[in-house]
């Protein structure tokens, strides 16, 4: 059967892999067709195939070695090795990122590829592979931080609040007029990253913790006018 009378895509070629990366399978058929089933010469057929001169006789050679058996750029899966950065990254792969850049939303690229790859011993991809994987394939951004205090709604600090409310309710404390109340004004203990990673949408929120060392007290004081 001739080359050019058969589809290239429905011939089985069992654990073949295709290395070319210039040129199709659909290329070298016809290229192969035009010399051995209509008599071109290689640098003819190297042309209307739109192959370079000298890649041509390269595979004319090769198909010919395997005894014509073989389509010239298909090898043995076997024999190819993969470079590892074109490892595919598998849904077990995707959902660890995922859950390491929700709980860590300052992390860069660096962190989330070292980690994965130690979790995952047979694992090689690079940098970029990771970026655009948590951008593209888990739809992450990054977007301006927001800080919250830890402290602010603590179980204890809610207990606070709630025991002080009842005390004003059992003394019958006017506070809007009978009152002094202090605040604080404290500083930031650790800096925070001022970008994180969030769902497309949502925005990010970062836990701090805030120092009372050296506050400044505010005093704001409320009291029934005289008469």
């Amino acid at each position: 059967m001739a080359i050019e009378e058969f589809e290239l895509g429905l011939a089985r070629l069992p654990a073949m892999v295709w290395t070319p990366t210039k040129y199709k399978p659909s290329q070298m058929a016809e290229f192969i067709s035009l010399i051995h089933n209509h008599n071109f010469k290689i640098s003819k057929a190297a042309v209307k195939a739109q192959i370079e001169p000298k890649s041509a006789y390269k595979y004319h050679k090769e198909w010919r070695a395997n005894g014509g058996t073989v389509l010239p750029g298909y090898k043995l899966a076997s024999e190819v090795k993969l470079k590892g950065n074109n490892n595919k990254l598998t849904e077990n792969h995707s959902q660890f990122i995922d859950n390491y850049v929700e709980n860590h939303p300052t992390c860069i690229v660096k962190d989330v590829t070292d980690c994965l790859c130690a979790a995952f011993g047979d694992l090689t991809i690079n940098e970029s592979s990771v970026y655009r994987h948590i951008t593209d394939k888990l739809q992450f951004t990054l977007t301006r931080t927001q800080s919250r205090i830890a402290e602010r709604n603590s179980e204890d600090t809610i207990e606070k609040r709630r025991q002080f409310v009842e005390y004003l309710m059992k003394n019958s404390v006017d506070f809007k007029r009978k009152c002094v109340f202090v605040d604080e004004s404290g500083f930031k203990k650790n800096m925070v990253c001022p970008v994180g990673w969030s769902k497309k949408g949502t925005p990010v929120e970062v836990e701090v913790q805030y120092s009372r060392k050296a506050p400044t007290l505010v005093f704001w004081a409320a009291c029934q006018p005289m008469d």
